[in-house]
């Protein structure tokens, strides 16, 4: 009876995203945090330590959006290392275009040029949960990512008011833009929401780079990746 609840209020959520979503475009700012964990290693928990909150935006239309670091200086980040600014992607890029079926991340390679990784996430799967809770002024749902789709246990919290599928970095696919997402390294917290007209909506237009798949991305430097 459980699980017949939980596909109802699925399909609910889903219809009201297609009713509302044609129109909406705007603007989140997140903020960042590093969740600080004890070590016994002293050069870890120095820079665990250290890790400072950083900002971000989400930058959306109903089938296009933009993930990026807010403000990004690089040579406030050549000072030292912030593991939030590595672990949030602060330094990338995320372009997600459901029309062209496009998901990218535009990072600088161990070559200093601009590339466009292809990232394979039309797979990712969620579970949606029926457990809410008000995250300002929006009610939001939680859901939780599937394992076998990421190396790092994910849960969101997305608000089917501002019904458009996407999120914090390369996440998307939920009936709602993610307000709270975290995973065992960090913490993405909405704290400004601009929704635009339709008069005034975004134009967001595509990174650009070399495009290149993540697999030869990583056959080509050996693995290293700047994430």
């Amino acid at each position: 009876m459980t699980k017949l609840k939980t596909l109802i209020f699925c399909f609910a959520l889903i219809c009201t995203t297609f009713l509302y979503a044609q129109n909406i475009n705007g603007k989140v700012i997140y903020t960042a945090s590093y969740i600080k964990k004890e070590t016994k290693n002293p050069t870890n928990a120095a820079l665990i330590k250290s890790a400072k909150d950083v900002n971000l935006e989400l930058l959306f239309t109903p089938t296009v959006s933009l993930f990026k670091g807010v403000n990004f200086m690089k040579s406030d980040l050549d000072k030292g290392i912030n593991l939030t600014s590595i672990f949030s992607g602060f330094e990338n890029q995320f372009y997600n275009n459901l029309e062209t079926k496009e998901f990218l991340k535009r990072t600088i390679g161990p070559d200093n040029e601009p590339y466009l990784v292809q990232e394979d996430n039309g797979l990712y799967k969620w579970t949606i949960t029926n457990e809410s809770k008000q995250i300002g002024k929006y009610k939001c749902f939680k859901a939780i990512l599937n394992n076998n789709n990421t190396k790092f246990p994910t849960s969101a919290w997305f608000t089917p008011e501002l019904p458009v599928g996407f999120g914090p970095r390369e996440y998307q696919g939920l009936p709602g833009v993610i307000l709270l997402l975290e995973n065992p390294h960090i913490v993405f917290t909405a704290t400004k929401v601009s929704i635009n007209s339709k008069e005034n909506a975004l134009e967001i237009e595509k990174p650009e780079g070399i495009l290149i798949t993540a697999e030869a991305y990583k056959e080509k430097f050996g693995g290293i990746f700047k994430d």
